[in-house]
């Protein structure tokens, strides 16, 4: 029997006389088996535009980090953030900064699900850390509510986020505002994003307003990506920041080869009389 199953949060399984089992990892798709009763008898090339098609439009996920940067005063109520991020939810690091100026050595942290994620970020020097838990009641309070900043217009500071695997992709997003119109300038190869915290904090985050993001950045030969922080007027925040892996395209494409392979094995094998 020819088959092709798709189960919610199982993946698809394609499955042929004397054929390997391919499976593919998915998140959303479901197929009945009436459905995939009709895949098996279209022409083949139907069958192969389709499952190219799928699986192009497969969810990858990658490894997500999020950080979130907390004060150690004036007030510790804001707490750490646990909510959802511009680009997902899971586990939050807190990192934990003192009032007055500082730097953070290299320090570990987790990806999404808790586990290590080998990749460690470091900031040489920074003026301070500071929260306010009197800022306007959101549910965003727990990740702008509480930053660290440099203080002095036009001072600079660099971030440092390695053991990200030489020649790697990934999408950035940096949060850079405290409701008080107080903004950031970040920059990654020459290119310049800014935060310009119009004040308060509503349901949803603006991107420019209280947020900035990099897409498809490619870290060093050694697994690094430098990050430009800069205050452009009065102060600059940072209140944390979220890194996510970009699934390579070859791997996608491993995965419709797969499926194509099996099809047309199938096709040349002989029609039993």
């Amino acid at each position: 029997m020819h088959a092709l199953y798709l189960e919610k949060d199982k993946g698809f399984l394609i499955s042929y006389p004397r054929i390997r089992t391919a499976v593919v990892k998915y998140n959303q798709a479901t197929v009945t088996k009436s459905q995939a009763a009709r895949f098996m008898s279209r022409p083949l090339l139907k069958k192969v535009a389709t499952l190219l098609t799928f699986v192009t439009l497969l969810p990858v996920s990658g490894t997500l980090v999020n950080v979130d940067f907390n004060s150690s005063g004036p007030d510790t109520s804001v707490g750490t953030f646990s909510g959802t991020g511009v680009l997902g939810d899971g586990t939050w690091n807190a990192i934990t900064a003192a009032q007055s100026g500082q730097s953070l050595g290299a320090t570990s942290l987790l990806d999404s699900t808790g586990a290590a994620s080998g990749i460690q970020v470091s900031i040489p020097s920074y003026q301070g850390a500071w929260n306010l838990a009197s800022q306007t009641a959101s549910s965003w309070k727990p990740l702008l509510g509480d930053w660290i900043y440099l203080n002095t217009e036009s001072s600079t500071a660099t971030i440092t986020l390695s053991g990200l695997g030489a020649s790697t992709r990934w999408n950035l997003v940096f949060y850079g505002a405290n409701g008080n119109a107080r903004g950031s300038d970040f920059t990654i190869d020459a290119i310049t994003k800014r935060t310009t915290d119009s004040g308060g904090f509503g349901t949803t985050l603006t991107e420019g307003d209280e947020y900035i993001q990099f897409d498809n950045i490619l870290s060093d030969g050694s697994g690094n990506i430098s990050i430009g922080w800069e205050n452009y007027g009065v102060a600059a925040p940072l209140n944390g920041f979220q890194i996510v892996s970009v699934p390579e395209v070859s791997t996608l494409s491993m995965f419709a080869l797969i499926g194509v392979s099996c099809m047309m094995v199938y096709y040349r094998r002989p029609k039993r009389s």
